[in-house]
């Protein structure tokens, strides 16, 4: 797990983006001076570059780049929970404490700790197989609930298709 960032590595980071923005701005406009005038292009510039930035690090776009240059071995991403769920999210079967089974779709997942997941179109699932649809929306699945594994299964996802939640006519 990552560790903490400090207020200097806060500090250090926002110099850092600082410096790229104005360099982008000096690079785009030919400029080296700033004028008052200029603020809404440098904060059009600073949207940009948390955008992608932000896509970079989501998508792990770096760790991609140096992992096949045996550069890192390691993702951008802060853990493995959140690796495996953007790479694999979908049907899952999960185990829980005292052998409890749950199936259903990854709706959201937890960017962090403590692991939660929440299923969409959700069953129980008892020892012999049978499967005992939840109710509602899905089922919250939180740390507390003692998740042992978690397998990735092949389904076919009608979460969101048209014909979902009408009843075929005689």
């Amino acid at each position: 797990m990552q560790s903490q960032r400090t207020e200097m590595d806060k500090l250090i980071e926002a110099l850092l983006y600082s410096f790229v923005i104005y360099v982008t701005f000096s690079a785009l406009f030919g400029s080296l001076q700033i004028r008052t005038a200029d603020l809404l292009e440098l904060s059009a510039i600073a949207v940009a570059w948390a955008i992608l930035v932000s896509i970079m690090w989501t998508n792990d776009v770096i760790g991609k780049v140096l992992r096949p240059l045996r550069i890192t071995q390691s993702t951008s991403r802060r853990s493995v929970w959140i690796n495996t769920f953007h790479e694999y999210s979908g049907y899952v079967l999960v185990e829980l404490d005292a052998g409890r089974l749950v199936l259903g779709w990854v709706g959201y997942y937890s960017d962090g700790m403590p692991a939660s997941l929440f299923l969409e179109q959700a069953a129980w699932v008892t020892p012999d197989g049978e499967r005992h649809h939840i109710d509602g929306p899905g089922i919250l699945i939180t740390e507390t609930s003692g998740i042992k594994t978690i397998s990735f299964l092949a389904g076919i996802d009608i979460r969101h298709s048209a014909v979902r939640g009408k009843k075929k006519s005689p």
